[in-house]
């Protein structure tokens, strides 16, 4: 299995993951339950928000924005995932930071 596989691989099983999460019946949920999964929700968004600075540093060192249909970053981000160019530039300038 080649690399790119395995990533889509990975990614296609985050995906399935998200969405039987989302399904959840949450009045079935004991208080212990809900308690539970919002601990470990929690964690496996500041996975995610590490893993997506790294992915942007990554992609702000070796890559060009304007390959990608933007003047900048800020742009590419905003138009790419559908959110404000003070937030796009706010992820930008955190990846940058942290590179």
């Amino acid at each position: 299995m080649s690399s790119n596989d395995a990533l889509t691989t990975l990614l296609d099983r985050l995906d399935a993951a998200d969405r039987s999460l989302a399904a959840l019946p949450l009045s079935d949920m004991t208080p212990r339950e809900l308690e539970e999964v919002l601990r470990r929700l929690d964690r496996s968004i500041a996975l995610a928000d590490e893993l997506q600075q790294r992915l942007l540093g990554r992609l702000i060192t070796i890559g060009n924005p304007m390959r990608m249909g933007g003047a900048t970053w800020a742009e590419v981000l905003s138009r790419h995932l559908r959110i404000s160019p003070a937030e796009a530039q706010r992820r930008v300038a955190r990846a940058a930071h942290a590179a």
